[in-house]
């Protein structure tokens, strides 16, 4: 095995810090998008319609924020001190991508289409919700590339493995929708 990387400045180091920040970010909001779609295609309430356009508006958002955040690392490149490229070749991170049956142009293209154009601008035209799992998996090689690379066992104190934090935030996530709409949110609600 190849001896890893130790990142010393701490330029770098903060710009590192920063991507994890973004990538934990993106990875909570997808999380609550798929976890709030789950609950409000489900329980869709027909009592209180307010309580339906809170849910579907945390979704939405949810989504819409997990998106910005994954473009922040994988859109553009131009001027954008915190993406991937920086610290991995495109190459092997297409590479690794297949590995895991991903195609990055297609997700790339997905994402920053939903952001170009329903994120940050409203086109009239159509576009599709991209395929999200795809989004989280290109995080995860991200991680797993970043790990094997670099030494960041500075980073440790402060980040996970993405894929672990992502699995502690499913159960939390979860378990918080369950605490809200269990105790019953319609009190909120004034017509």
């Amino acid at each position: 095995m190849n001896q890893k990387v130790l990142i010393k400045d701490s330029r770098s180091r903060q710009q590192i810090v920063q991507i994890y920040i973004i990538l934990e970010n993106a990875l909570y909001s997808f999380e609550v998008y798929r976890k709030v779609k789950v609950y409000f295609d489900r329980e869709r309430s027909v009592s209180n319609p307010y309580e339906d356009e809170l849910w579907s508006h945390i979704a939405n958002d949810c989504l819409q924020m997990g998106i910005v955040q994954w473009t922040k690392v994988f859109g553009t490149v131009d001027n954008n001190q915190v993406h991937y490229s920086h610290w991995i070749c495109q190459r092997e991170m297409i590479y690794r991508l297949q590995e895991k049956n991903v195609d990055a142009k297609k997700t790339y293209d997905s994402m920053t289409c939903f952001r170009n154009k329903y994120v940050a601008h409203k086109d009239l035209e159509s576009v599709k919700v991209p395929f999200i799992d795809d989004a989280i998996l290109t995080i995860y090689v991200l991680d797993n590339v970043m790990r094997e690379r670099y030494n960041l066992e500075w980073l440790s104190e402060r980040f996970n493995d993405l894929e672990s934090t992502h699995e502690a935030y499913k159960i939390r996530i979860e378990s918080e929708i369950e605490a809200l709409t269990h105790n019953g949110i319609s009190h909120l609600f004034v017509e």
